[in-house]
């Protein structure tokens, strides 16, 4: 689904853009700073899943005591695509989110910088476990499509809040009555 709006909103923006472009060019970076850091916050805060915190075990070394969530590391950005308009930028720097976004294959986890694989507290590896080990077998993730999904689900409000920053600035620009007496 692609984000559209309508015709008057269009033509809107393309009259401010003739007649203002600089002021035209801030709106747009306006809105969509405001849109990108509405959808980080809620992404950040409801939708993208967290991991359990569990202790390691007392004797595991070299093992990390601390994650941070994945959900932390989500930013949003803005570019200036000048004289074209604008890009809301929305993603997280963290390897791990790609594998949340995209799901794993199956794939063997070895211990690397230690003797044997750590894990965490009551956390059962499967049938016959017998502690710890050098490697195990990983069954693969399936894919979350959190920020796929989300943004799918976003395209709405993003046009919405598109289309009022057009109709506050065409009015400003033109007057009230520019865009079917909306304001």
């Amino acid at each position: 689904m692609q984000p559209q709006l309508s015709l008057e909103h269009m033509d809107g923006l393309q009259r401010a853009f003739a007649a203002a472009p600089a002021e035209t060019q801030r709106e747009l970076e306006g809105v969509m700073q405001m849109v990108t850091g509405l959808m980080e916050g809620e992404l950040q805060a409801d939708r993208f899943p967290r991991s359990v915190q569990r202790p390691m075990h007392p004797k595991a070394k070299r093992t990390p005591r601390h994650r941070i969530h994945t959900a932390q590391t989500i930013t949003s950005d803005v570019l200036s695509m000048k004289p074209a308009g604008v890009l809301g930028i929305l993603g997280s720097d963290s390897p791990i989110a790609l594998y949340v976004e995209d799901g794993t294959e199956p794939h063997e986890i070895r211990a690397r910088h230690a003797k044997a694989l750590a894990w965490p507290l009551g956390f059962e590896i499967g049938a016959g476990f017998g502690g710890p080990v050098k490697a195990v077998k990983h069954p693969g993730t399936k894919p979350q499509k959190v920020f796929e999904r989300y943004s799918v689900e976003s395209i709405p409000m993003v046009v919405r809040e598109v289309e009022r920053a057009i109709e506050r600035l065409v009015v400003r620009l033109f007057g009230p009555d520019a865009i079917g007496g909306a304001a």
